[in-house]
């Protein structure tokens, strides 16, 4: 939901053409919900509402409802109008011939105003199930394979049949699968062993924050042989051969904190906040500095460079000017960045993680590369991704963003998309602990009083970060 609003605010914010909004509703309560929405600030072209006029007219007689506006409206060479009311639309198209009625969609009414810009693909429907699945099974490809493994060495070291993680991002129960039976093909190794040695079962925490999932999450779990055995509010337990799955259908940040699980893992997830947020909240949550031996895992965080191959030049257009794919691909990153909040340098996380006391212990490159052939789903969620986040700003820059989604959907080049596996742990350098961040310092100084009068002072200066320097 938090997502399709800052979708729908890029599109309205950088919409090439006039909107205007209409409701039968009054106009305050037009504004509110649109402050409610985060939609507040957007300067629309005009409020079309019942009671600016004296005898309250509704859409039902648009003549009557736009007034004096109706010259206007007629002036344009098209009008598109958006409504979830047949009727509305069809008493509208009979009074303004340009007009063309969209009825907008219950389910996913977003969708349904993106494809009236030519930004997104007409035959595409994205489907949240159906991206996780597949978007999980490219993940298996990527990781780095020396960092899963010695991952996975660090917690059968440990010595305990019985481990606890904490999946932050368990999309359709991200990591789990891999974490019980590895992948040979790929070279993961599995978490659980045969001999005696290391663990023989997982306690997992799954935190998925969509609660729509749930039913996929269910069957999910239910076709890997797991048994739902009780449900309180929003946390459902599933008990499984060598497993149990605790199911908390919230963000990790608002649900009641856990003691220090052995493992924290999030793939594609730490690039998705600004770490200075997303590090305390973590540490809140799992009362991280109580255990220093709790590892942080984060596969398949996002480096910020997306590139396609073979790239394209820059074209020219019966519309214009069709922007290169590395010009188009740089305002994708920086609407990820700007309007979705996105982190797109992973050393701003490091940096963060050691001012709280952590180092980065190990990291390894997992690229995507995808196909059109190869995962063709995930291949059209990016275009999707594409067209919603950068082709608003690429057109209000007066390149013609509609012929450049259309290029790529022609070409199919390949997609790859920089990433990185980062570990992070607690206390392994005694320079990061966390009792040495804000312990005080003394420095000796020299201070010059006057002629032949030198003398000396010691003062109390705080404690550095590894990050920061004493400016005075």
């Amino acid at each position: 939901m938090a997502r399709d609003r800052k979708l729908l605010r890029q599109l309205l914010r950088f919409c090439p053409h006039p909107i205007c909004v209409t409701s039968n509703s009054p106009s305050w309560h037009v504004r509110k919900t649109l402050e409610a929405m985060g939609l507040g600030d957007i300067q629309f072209e005009n409020f079309f509402t019942p009671d600016r006029l004296p005898f309250y007219p509704t859409k039902h007689d648009p003549k009557s409802f736009f007034g004096k506006n109706c010259e206007e409206l007629f002036s344009y060479a098209r009008l598109v109008v958006f409504d979830d009311s047949r009727s509305n639309l069809s008493r509208i198209c009979e009074n303004f011939p340009k007009a063309e009625g969209v009825l907008v969609s219950h389910q996913n009414p977003l969708t349904t105003a993106w494809l009236r810009t030519g930004l997104l693909d007409p035959e595409f429907e994205f489907d949240q199930v159906q991206y996780l699945d597949s978007k999980n099974a490219v993940d298996r490809k990527s990781i780095d394979s020396k960092v899963w493994n010695e991952i996975v060495a660090s917690l059968q070291d440990l010595g305990k049949r019985e481990v606890h993680i904490a999946d932050v991002g368990a999309g359709i129960l991200s990591m789990l699968d891999l974490f019980l039976h590895g992948d040979a093909s790929e070279g993961l190794q599995p978490l659980l062993r045969i001999d005696t040695k290391g663990p023989s079962y997982v306690h997992y925490t799954a935190y998925e924050s969509n609660a729509k999932l749930y039913a996929a999450c269910h069957q999910k779990l239910l076709s890997w042989g797991f048994i739902a055995r009780e449900k309180a509010g929003n946390v459902i337990v599933y008990e499984g051969p060598s497993a149990q799955v605790r199911l908390i259908l919230q963000n990790f940040d608002r649900s009641q904190p856990i003691p220090p699980p052995d493992l924290i893992v999030g793939c594609c997830f730490a690039d998705l906040f600004d770490p200075s947020l997303l590090v305390p909240s973590l540490i809140r949550s799992f009362s991280l500095l109580e255990n220093q031996k709790t590892i942080l895992y984060f596969p398949i965080t996002f480096e910020g460079i997306t590139q396609l191959f073979p790239p394209q030049p820059f074209e020219l257009s019966i519309d214009g000017t069709i922007p290169s794919d590395t010009a188009a691909l740089r305002v994708y990153s920086e609407a990820l960045s700007g309007d979705l909040g996105h982190n797109l340098d992973p050393k701003l996380l490091q940096d963060e993680m050691e001012r709280h006391g952590f180092t980065l212990q190990r990291k390894g490159a997992s690229n995507w590369n995808i196909d059109h052939g190869g995962n063709p789903y995930l291949y059209r969620c990016m275009l999707y991704f594409f067209g919603s986040a950068a082709g608003p700003k690429l057109q209000q820059d007066g390149w013609d963003a509609q012929c450049w989604t259309q290029r790529i959907r022609k070409r199919n080049p390949q997609i790859q998309v920089s990433n990185a596996d980062l570990v992070f742990q607690v206390g392994q350098n005694p320079e990061h602990c966390p009792h040495n961040i804000n312990s005080d310092l003394v420095s000796e100084e020299i201070y010059f009083v006057g002629p032949r009068d030198v003398t000396t002072r010691k003062q109390r200066i705080p404690g550095l970060r590894p990050t920061q320097v004493l400016s005075k």
